[in-house]
């Protein structure tokens, strides 16, 4: 198991209760969203999934700048 799985799957947020709780929700933001915040997005949702929390998150990336 990674580092960022192992953390992950012990952090507090994977300890809450599922059913009475809203999902959390997850922004990564980087300049221009053309790689780096939806790489986290990406590699952020495969872990979570992973670790069989998917469903727990809402997950989402933007830019702060329109650089395409």
């Amino acid at each position: 198991m990674s580092d960022v799985t192992h953390r992950i799957r012990s952090s507090r947020f994977m300890n809450a209760p599922t059913d009475a709780s809203p999902p959390f929700r997850v922004l990564f933001v980087c300049s221009g969203n053309i790689c780096r915040s939806p790489l986290a997005e990406a590699m952020f949702k495969a872990l979570a999934r992973d670790a069989g929390h998917a469903s727990r998150f809402v997950v989402d990336s933007a830019g702060t700048h329109g650089l395409h």
